[in-house]
């Protein structure tokens, strides 16, 4: 047996298997010799951009998924219990051999012969040639190696350096230009947790600062990892008094704060540099883009708010607008579109300064909001456009009780010349690129339930009554019982229009962050295993359409077969829209596009387009069908400790994808989970059976009708808040859903009464075949306050690592 004190560091690091399965992962460890602690490091096919850890602990191999964050090397093993974040592979893998693995007793001891850990997932390396040449600012050397098309450009040193770090350390400006040029990763951290903008300014460096800035739009909002220090935080702690006047100069506000809250004029006094405190002290912001006029709505609530951009000619990303809390006295609220979700973020008032959440201090509401035109800074996407208010203000028409109080501590200069509307067409440079992965966590508005606690994000999708599990969720909670007894029938909340909402087919396309991006080549695989390829468009010619597997008010879903570019004969689901529902093609069309962003094991795969007449949407088939209708037809052939944990393993695992593209299904339920075959479930209705009025005997937009209360979670039922959380929760109820082989939620119980259940504390009881380990995995996914319910990591992440679920793990990629 290899001891852990005869490895060597180079051996930790060359345990790497690229991308593998499972299986073969196992091979390898019991190739090994299969002892105790035996491991690797390989790419997860089922998880794009993650990692796993496979070892050996008690005789049996275990996978558990790694996890990488944002922008750069960091990354986490997905356990159920608070798991340590390490800036590096590398890092992690050291620990691990340390310390015990996630929940077990296991130390990593034996590395399984493979590759060096790639570069872009270390955090250290060794120096090269071209670390060497830019210290010693040999433009020649590093000249002819970058022409050479070296392909270690990013690699870093023993300090966890890259040549772009050392670069701007150093202040070689002509390196560094060369380095961008040759696309150097700008973003990029040394074990320090800073990047080459950090060291430019720490180290008084102004043209690097500028180039880093202007040439590859370097983010001047960029945190350490360890202080929380922005870039201009270096310059006014180091004196740095040209770094502090460039980094101003481009935009950087004045007022950041690091993780001790602690903003650059604290730095720059507690250190003595007078200069750089005068010149914090007495920056004025860039006049704003936009007056408080174009955005103001006064005090409205939340829900008026999300009408309001809905209804704005254009839902494109960016629409925004500014009100007054109507639950809190002097708070005002930012309502932003972005990705057909409407956020709304809370501004604190702090000092006569404002701030979201633990961003910089604004002396003016105005200067706030001309920050996040320029820059994201942690919001989903910038400012772009605002929602101008029903009733336009004058200069001195803003009435008294809508005016937001701007502070004293600058004057506000507003546009010579200007008519008092936003210019749409107004370009400004965009200096800041933050990664999609790092979606603001919104802050909880104070619900009127004592007893409910707020969400833990507060996204409220559109709320048309074309798309949405349809409760009257306008209304306060006291009219809520009335509403059901009426049916909501005297309810018809104002649908937003979305005329102008270009939605052709043509116009479909695939977003930046999709696992699939090629519209052509070889068959995707419809047996049951991962579609690998999404083609776009699908001629009508080569569709053959057999019989009708299900029909709804405004379409069908039919079984066929796809002649694909290859020749192959595959069989598909296509689901179609009668010729004359206009009205429901847009949203037939902007479900394709959401589906065409999803690519997962466990989620129905879209395959394309197909222009018509009539326009269809082509998935995989699923051959068994429903999830609820097995249930319900062939309990005997279920086995409850084998493919009960199975489905309910790979729903989780579906949902935590979900919930990492920032995606809230919110439809989970037996009904919409398919079956590809008795060891593989997937997640299917992402919205269009509720577009094509398919189900009707839950969902009918036009009359009313009923609606899937007994799947929602309170805040839901009363707020119309949906979240990771409220999925959570209706995770709970399919769980429940399957134990029972599909009897109904709560019985023939009406609606009304569930929701009296619920705040009293009452909770569906335990299936009779439900395993009591099972039964509290429910009730904590019912916790009645969303952040004590378990997010779908923490789930699948049960599945992985649980001993109880190691019979299923063969089945379980």
């Amino acid at each position: 047996m290899a001891s852990t004190t005869s490895r060597s560091e180079l051996d930790e690091e060359r345990c790497f298997f690229g991308k593998i399965t499972s299986e073969e992962a196992k091979d390898i460890l019991l190739r090994e010799g299969g002892e105790e602690g035996t491991f690797l490091i390989r790419e997860s096919c089922s998880s794009k951009g993650n990692y796993v850890l496979s070892f050996i602990t008690e005789g049996h191999p275990i996978h558990i998924l790694i996890q990488k964050y944002r922008e750069g090397a960091f990354f986490s093993l997905v356990v159920p219990d608070e798991a340590p974040v390490f800036h590096g592979l590398d890092n992690l893998v050291s620990h691990f051999c340390q310390n015990p693995v996630g929940g077990s007793s296991t130390v990593l001891c034996h590395p399984c012969p493979g590759d060096q850990l790639p570069a872009e997932v270390r955090l250290h390396g060794s120096s090269s040639l071209l670390h060497r040449s830019t210290s010693q600012g040999n433009i020649n050397i590093v000249s002819e190696l970058l022409k050479s098309g070296y392909k270690k450009i990013d690699d870093k040193n023993n300090n966890g350096q890259t040549a772009l770090h050392i670069a701007s350390m150093k202040g070689h400006e002509e390196i560094t230009r060369m380095l961008l040029q040759s696309m150097a990763f700008v973003e990029v951290r040394d074990e320090e947790g800073v990047t080459p903008l950090h060291l430019a300014s720490r180290h008084n460096r102004p043209g690097i600062v500028r180039l880093l800035v202007e040439m590859s739009q370097a983010d001047i909002q960029a945190r350490a990892t360890k202080t929380g220090a922005v870039a201009l935080h270096e310059a006014a702690e180091n004196g740095s008094v040209e770094c502090v006047k460039t980094l101003l100069a481009v935009g950087a506000p004045s007022c950041p704060r690091n993780s001790k809250m602690e903003t650059p004029i604290d730095l720059a006094k507690r250190m003595g540099h007078k200069q750089c405190y005068n010149l914090l002290v007495h920056h004025h912001p860039p006049i704003p883009r936009y007056r408080l006029r174009d955005y103001f709505h006064g005090s409205i609530d939340r829900y008026l708010a999300q009408e309001r951009i809905l209804s704005a000619p254009s839902t494109a990303d960016g629409h925004f607008l500014l009100r007054q809390s109507t639950r809190k006295q002097d708070v005002y609220v930012l309502t932003l579109l972005c990705r057909e979700q409407v956020y709304n973020y809370e501004v604190s008032g702090e000092s006569e300064l404002f701030c979201i959440d633990d961003g910089p201090y604004f002396a003016s509401l105005e200067s706030m909001i001309d920050h996040y035109v320029r820059f994201m800074d942690g919001l989903p996407c910038r400012l772009v456009t605002p929602v101008l208010p029903p009733r336009p203000f004058s200069e001195d028409g803003i009435p008294i009780g809508h005016l937001p109080i701007i502070s004293s501590f600058k004057e506000v200069v507003y546009r010579d010349g200007s008519d008092g509307n936003p210019s749409y067409s107004e370009q400004l440079p965009l200096l800041s690129a933050a990664s999609q992965d790092d979606l603001k966590t919104l802050p909880s508005l104070t619900l009127e339930t004592p007893s409910l606690q707020n969400p833990d994000i507060v996204i409220t999708k559109s709320l048309s009554r074309q798309s949405q599990d349809l409760l009257d969720l306008y209304e306060s909670k006291q009219d809520f019982e009335g509403a059901l007894k009426n049916s909501c029938k005297n309810h018809q909340p104002k649908v937003p229009s979305r005329d102008t909402l270009k939605l052709d087919l043509q116009s479909l396309t695939i977003s930046s962050t999709t696992d699939t991006t090629n519209f052509c080549g070889s068959s995707p695989t419809m047996d049951g295993n991962r579609t690998d390829e999404i083609f776009g468009e699908i001629d009508i010619n080569h569709l053959s359409i057999g019989q009708c597997l299900g029909n709804g008010e405004f379409g069908s879903v039919l079984k066929g077969i796809w002649l694909s570019p290859s020749g192959d004969k595959i069989d598909v689901a296509v689901k179609t829209l009668h010729n004359d529902d206009k009205v429901n093609k847009k949203n037939f069309l902007k479900e394709a596009e959401v589906m065409m962003n999803l690519n997962h094991l466990y989620i129905v795969k879209l395959v394309g387009i197909c222009h018509g007449p009539p326009v269809a949407m082509v998935q995989e088939l699923m051959a068994m069908g429903s999830l609820l209708d097995f249930l319900l037809e062939h309990e005997k052939e279920i086995s409850v400790d084998f493919h009960l944990k199975l489905w309910a393993a790979q729903i989780a695992e579906g949902m935590m994808y979900l919930e990492q593209k920032h995606f809230v299904h919110r439809d989970l339920a037996a009904r919409n989970i398919l079956l590809s075959s008795m060891t593989l479930a997937k997640i299917s209705d992402f919205g269009l059976s509720r577009a094509l009025g398919v189900n009707k005997d839950y969902y009918t937009a036009s009359d009313g009708g009923k609606w899937p209360l007994k799947w929602y979670a309170p805040e839901s039922i009363y707020y119309g808040t949906f979240t990771h959380s409220s999925d959570v929760w209706s995770y709970g109820v399919t769980l429940w859903e399957m134990y029972t082989f599909g009897d109904q939620p709560y019985g023939e119980l009406p609606g009304h009464k569930v929701v009296e259940l619920l705040d009293k504390n009452e909770r569906l009881p335990k299936p009779e075949k439900c395993p009591k380990g099972v039964f509290d995995l429910m009730l904590r996914c019912w916790s009645y306050k969303p952040p004590k319910r378990p997010a779908f990591r923490e789930l699948a992440a049960i599945f992985r690592t649980k001993p109880e679920y190691t019979n299923i793990k063969a089945y379980f990629k």
